[in-house]
């Protein structure tokens, strides 16, 4: 990985309205569905209305997920629970890659199902 992919909070792979991606910090890392359009309204509706599917969504994930709202809902996000690998641990790295992309197909296949009416194509 080129130090010009990492910022000092984290690494995102795509950017977008609605998008998946992978953040690396220095002591951990988690993957995450990001809810971030320019309108707050559309964003908190989205989210609300994904967050009722919260259990259906977990057991198909295998695990329980981070659910935040973030101020003014410009961003909203569902993420993995942390990873305690993280960019530092750069002996771990072909580890950590392989950890993210499992996560990152996991919570693809748990959200899939609601791409369509969350405006994913």
């Amino acid at each position: 990985m080129s130090e010009r992919a990492v910022s000092k909070k984290h690494y995102q792979q795509t950017r977008g309205k609605i998008h998946l991606c992978a953040s690396l910090r220095k002591s951990d890392s988690f993957v995450q569905l990001c809810i971030e359009s320019k309108d707050e309204l559309e964003n908190k509706e989205k989210y609300l209305k994904l967050l009722t599917e919260k259990e259906k969504i977990h057991k198909k994930f295998g695990e329980e997920l981070v659910w935040e709202e973030k101020e003014n809902n410009i961003r909203c996000t569902v993420s993995s629970k942390p990873l305690n690998i993280g960019i530092a641990e750069i002996s771990k790295h072909t580890e950590l890659q392989d950890l993210l992309t499992i996560q990152l197909i996991k919570i693809d296949d748990s959200l899939k199902e609601y791409y369509p009416w969350l405006g994913v194509v």
